[in-house]
């Protein structure tokens, strides 16, 4: 899953920067500084201890492998890079999305879940075609415990919900269409269904098998959910704010034109802009004929003047 921030407290971490003296340095000659979570520390002795030390490892290698793909493609498409952190579950950094455009998007987060399925194919491989030449039993064990790591991991991230690989692949596709807020409800629904689907069969294994891992992961992805409608708000202010910094860059930008009723605020209209082209709102009375012309700027000024519910009536007279 690809992480655009983190919310740890420094305090919980061994900075290797001052510690090991390790830097990593970025193509804009900025450095990433690497943080272990002391809860990593605590995590792989209670691995060991509790004799789940290899499986362990095959996990936080294969979560590991999967997010520092996510990384790579971030660089390689010059996005900023930073807090690499890392935790229980693998390594982790955000990467800061604001310039990237929609194809940059997609391969950077399929990236991940194809380094798993990568990486399934080969253990899978391995596993089967030299079965009979190792004789070492643990091997046999360390390989299959590996390959179906990953095939989870690769199913798991495909699932279509936010903020889940395959959830952002499908919110990307449908906001440059539809807006950050109307994909975002197509997104929650479907969530929602997915969510019962592997609730219900979190709880039959759960009742036949006494096994609860699809039930925990259920839990988790409720939360997920949970937090959607909070993260598209700060989406699509962030995305709003950044338009200049990615038009001055790119000097030629795309523009989608829509039209308001006079009436309706300039909050509700936020709600429907998109990521990937600057906005041009024309303003309709009652007969539907345009009364005025507004941009984007226009309403992020006047949001910040004003407030959510002004409409665009009140909005025009006080412009004049």
């Amino acid at each position: 899953m690809s992480n655009n921030k983190s919310n740890c407290s420094d305090k919980y971490y061994c900075n290797t920067k001052s510690n090991c003296g390790s830097k990593l340095s970025s193509n804009n000659k900025s450095f990433l500084s690497i943080r272990i979570h002391l809860s990593s520390v605590i995590v792989t002795i209670l691995a060991l201890i509790t004799g789940y030390g290899m499986k362990y490892l095959c996990a936080f290698i294969s979560i590991s492998i999967h997010e520092a793909t996510h990384i790579y493609f971030g660089k390689l498409f010059n996005l900023k890079v930073y807090n690499l952190v890392i935790l229980p579950a693998g390594l982790t950094a955000a990467i800061d999305e604001t310039n990237a455009g929609l194809r940059e998007k997609i391969i950077m987060y399929l990236g991940g879940p194809l380094s798993n399925i990568i990486l399934f194919i080969i253990a899978f491989g391995c596993s089967n075609i030299f079965h009979s030449q190792i004789k070492d039993t643990d091997i046999i064990h360390i390989l299959t415990s590996f390959y179906k790591i990953n095939i989870y991991l690769a199913i798991f991230n495909t699932i279509p919900i936010f903020p889940l690989d395959g959830g952002r692949v499908l919110f990307e596709i449908l906001a440059k269409q539809k807006g950050i807020y109307i994909t975002m409800k197509y997104v929650k629904i479907m969530s929602c269904g997915f969510f019962c689907i592997i609730f219900c069969i979190g709880v039959i294994q759960s009742y036949l098998y006494y096994n609860f891992n699809i039930l925990i992961i259920s839990i988790y992805l409720a939360y997920l959910i949970k937090s959607m409608k909070r993260e598209a708000g700060f989406m699509n202010i962030k995305q709003l704010l950044f338009r200049r910094s990615r038009i001055l860059k790119k000097g030629v930008y795309p523009v989608r034109a829509i039209v308001a009723l006079k009436n309706s605020s300039l909050g509700e209209t936020l709600k429907s802009m998109d990521f990937d082209g600057f906005h041009i709102i024309h303003v309709l009375d009652d007969k539907f004929r345009i009364i005025d012309t507004v941009t984007e700027q226009d309403i992020i000024e006047g949001l910040i003047k004003y407030d959510n519910d002004i409409t665009f009536d009140e909005f025009i007279k006080n412009k004049l």
